[in-house]
């Protein structure tokens, strides 16, 4: 008896993990990008003499990262059976709703980062990014006259 419920636990789970496979770069991609943010968040905090503790982590990075999963996979559940239906008629991209989410949630973090490398390093890195873009721009208008 309890072998058979090994089994069919196991392929419930395999079934779930095999529904949810196309967005689990995603998931992965904001998870990444929230342990980024988290270790430039511990490094601010040590600059600005504050300990970091395990118990702020579990409290501040395992519920954001355990929502923004639940977020994108509850979205995506909605792509599945709802949405894509309708946003394939305006967009050839398959589950943009999705992916749209996935975005919001790396922006946040990227600004987030952005603020933390601020306090760090004292200037902003996406300010640096976006003077980059101009002066390129400049270099190529002056090169096509």
């Amino acid at each position: 008896m309890k072998h058979h419920i090994v089994e069919a636990s196991t392929a419930v789970l395999k079934g779930i993990l095999f529904f949810f496979s196309p967005v689990a770069f995603l998931v992965l991609g904001v998870a990444l990008v929230s342990v980024i943010d988290s270790i430039y968040g511990i490094k601010k905090a040590r600059k600005n003499g504050i300990k970091p503790s395990s118990k702020k982590f579990r409290y501040g990075f395992v519920p954001k990262v355990g929502g923004y999963t639940f977020v994108i996979l509850l979205t995506y559940f909605l792509d599945y059976y709802l949405l894509n239906e309708f946003t394939k008629s305006w967009v050839s991209i398959p589950y943009v709703s999705t992916k749209i989410i996935s975005i919001i949630f790396i922006a946040n973090e990227v600004v987030s980062i952005d603020e933390n490398w601020q306090v760090i390093k004292g200037y902003s890195f996406l300010k640096k990014f976006y003077d980059l873009i101009v002066k390129a721009k400049q270099v190529r208008k002056k090169i096509e006259e």
